[in-house]
């Protein structure tokens, strides 16, 4: 499985090499934008011992392993070499950005999760800090980062994680018993988005258990922390 993972990530490093080697002839290098990024971290089926540590999770779920990758953004025109920003950001982030990037307006009939991230590392831009949480949802799996502080609860099984990712990045220490208050105050924001939520429109066609600390390949025993994923 080694074998296979390094060629995928050479198969991928010649491709986005093809790409940027064709900006320079066309005269748009110093004006275009490329952002390099990932939807999730390493997979609990890709047999690779060791491939997420330090961190706990998967792809799949909503510890920081599942959701922190790498956000890699180049605009020679725009963004100085070095640049670097510690802000958490979301995907959903980049459609506020490319609408700036591109003078477009933003919808203004419905309630936008987004905000422009051009605006904190370019010179000259108003700056627009986020200061709305970053929510994610699976199903009956929830999470919520507000700060420091992240919630994830789960229907099935029903467990509530509650890190503070400023002292514990590795989401080792679960603090939900002895912060209740604070619990209760995360929970309530994450009731409050899920209720500002469309419905989807289909279901979930795949409801499986991931393990959290444990890759696939490997048997299953009591004990074990485990969340559904819905795809």
């Amino acid at each position: 499985m080694t074998r296979v993972y390094g060629a995928m990530i050479r198969q991928l490093d010649r491709r986005i090499g093809d790409m940027m080697a064709k900006l320079t002839p066309l005269g748009i290098d110093d004006n275009t934008l490329v952002v390099f990024t990932s939807d999730n971290g390493g997979a609990w089926y890709d047999g690779i011992e060791g491939l997420n540590a330090p961190f706990r999770g998967w792809k799949a779920t909503f510890f920081e392993i599942g959701i922190r990758v790498p956000l890699l953004m180049r605009w020679p025109g725009g963004i100085a070499p070095g640049t670097q920003s510690v802000r958490p950001v979301s995907q959903l982030d980049m459609f506020a950005t490319f609408a700036a990037l591109a003078g477009a307006e933003m919808p203004r009939d419905r309630v936008m999760d987004s905000t422009d991230v051009l605006a904190e590392i370019v010179p000259g831009l108003p700056a627009s800090p986020r200061t709305a949480p970053l929510f994610l949802r699976s199903g009956g799996y929830r999470a919520l980062r507000d700060g420091d502080w992240k919630l994830q609860v789960t229907a099935r099984p029903a467990r509530t994680y509650l890190h503070d990712l400023a002292t514990d990045p590795t989401e080792h220490v679960n603090l939900a018993a002895r912060h209740p208050a604070q619990v209760a105050r995360l929970r309530a924001e994450i009731d409050r988005h899920n209720r500002g939520m469309a419905r989807p429109l289909w279901p979930g066609l795949v409801e499986a258990p991931v393990r959290i600390d444990v890759p696939l390949d490997q048997p299953w025993s009591r004990g074990q922390d485990y969340v559904y994923s819905t795809n």
